[in-house]
Formats: structure tokens, sequence, C-alpha cells
């Protein structure tokens, strides 16, 4: 096996060799929203993302940890058109796969599943970064339901340990918080829909988000629906400094380092 490899890694690729072989077009619509067309064959099926460029290194605010996680869930609740119901009644209907997750920067949204519900899936996403609703009710327990999540995860010792961790690598950058937030926080957000609503006019604008469109699909027709869905999604980025992290000195830095890789 150890000769295998390493006849393996002498070998040179091509030299026109690419980390990622499928042919891409971007295209920018008027409000900035950025869209990445990926055909490749995969006859029937396509798979379809939204990328927010906003995670938890966006929580600059003092006690305000653990909104773009919140978010993740939040955009599940529906709109006025398409409630969460009907939304997942779709989804089942159509034979989709939908989820999400949240990282220090990036929250995103993904569907996949037969190419011939692209139409639909463009309308409902569509509608629902443009037009989420929610009220204090529904913000208050879906705010509950995230402290349940983090219970549940503090019962793993590494939770408690991730956490010390970024606070010691991270002094001053939002690093140094995880990516669901302190628990004093989430106990606190039920108090916190205002500020949510303030934390999505910032971030949930067009200009900060990427779509990719990857898979079996008619590159003209989809461009053209998602101009017409997508094209009256207003707002601008108006986003918080993060605090620059000053250059790493000490010896704990590299010890908490070697602990994490």
């Amino acid at each position: 096996m150890l000769a295998l490899f390493l006849v393996l890694a002498q070998l040179e690729l091509p030299a026109t060799a690419k980390a990622f072989p499928f042919p891409t077009e971007v295209q920018t619509l008027d409000n900035g929203l950025r869209v990445v067309l990926v055909q490749y064959d995969s006859p029937g099926l396509v798979a379809y993302y939204t990328l927010m460029r906003v995670g938890s290194r966006n929580e600059v605010e003092k006690g305000r940890s653990g909104y773009a996680h919140f978010f993740e869930h939040m955009m599940f609740r529906g709109t006025k058109q398409h409630s969460a119901e009907d939304y997942n009644g779709t989804v089942t209907r159509l034979g989709l796969s939908t989820n999400a997750f949240t990282s220090e920067d990036m929250t995103v949204y993904h569907l996949y599943g037969p190419a011939q519900a692209l139409p639909t899936i463009i309308e409902y996403e569509a509608d629902r970064f443009r037009n989420l609703f929610y009220d204090e009710p529904a913000f208050r327990t879906e705010a509950g339901a995230i402290l349940g999540e983090y219970i549940k995860s503090a019962s793993n010792p590494e939770q408690k340990m991730f956490e010390k961790m970024v606070e010691t690598a991270f002094t001053r950058h939002t690093y140094g918080h995880t990516v669901i937030g302190y628990l004093k926080d989430i106990e606190n957000m039920p108090s916190g829909f205002e500020y949510s609503r303030e934390f999505f006019r910032r971030y949930y604008t067009p200009d900060n988000a990427t779509l990719f469109i990857a898979g079996d699909f008619d590159k003209a027709a989809t461009l053209a629906l998602i101009e017409k869905a997508y094209g009256g999604w207003s707002g601008k980025l108006d986003a918080v400094a993060v605090p620059r992290e000053p250059r790493q000195r000490s010896a704990t830095g590299a010890a908490f380092s070697r602990f994490a890789s």
C-alpha cells in the first residue's frame, strides 16, 4: 500500500487539469445578485444552492451571537404567499431534498432533485428570500428550538472545549465565538425580535447572495426565470465592521492550533 501511494504521489497531472472540471457561467443581475450556472451530465437532476455571505463572523454586537444560525432556521418559516406548510408540502410532492447549514462565514440553503421542478424551486426560493415573514410568537418559538439544540450539543464535552479554544485563539475577531453562539445569548434571544429584523435587513440582500444551479437544465430559460423571480429583490448590504485580530505571538495560540488539527 505504501509503495502504491508513493507511485501515485509522483504522477504528474495533465497541464490542463482543473480542481473543478465543469464549465461555469457567472451572471450578475442589476440588483447585485450573482448567479453561477454549472451544466453537466446529470440527466433529469438538478441542484440549487443559495449562498448568503453572512455567518457568525458578522455577529459583532456583544450579547447577539447566534443570529446567523437563527436565520438558517427562520428561513423555513414561510411567507404570506407560501406558508411553511405549503413549502414543505411542495418539496415533498416534487421529490426534493432540502436543507441548510451555517458556518463562520456563510449560510447556505440547498435543494436537490428532479430537474422538472426547477421552475417551482426558483419561484419558492425567490419568494422566501424576498418576502420572509414571521411574527414575534414564531420568533420566540424558533429561539426556543435553538436553545434546545444548544443544550443537546452541550451534552458533548467537545462543545465547551471548542468554545474555550476559539475564545483563546481570537481575542477581538468574531471568530472568537462559535456558530451556534453563547448559551447566555441564546437564552436571551426571545427578547431580540426587533434586532432580528435589523440583522435580516443588513445581510439578506441580493448583493450579498450567490445562486448556484448545477446539473441538467436549460441555461437561457433558467436565467430568464431567475431574472423574473429575483429581479424585484431590493436592498443593499449594510455590514457592520468586524474587529481586526492582532497578530498572534504567544505560545498559547500555537498550542490550541495543534489541538484543533
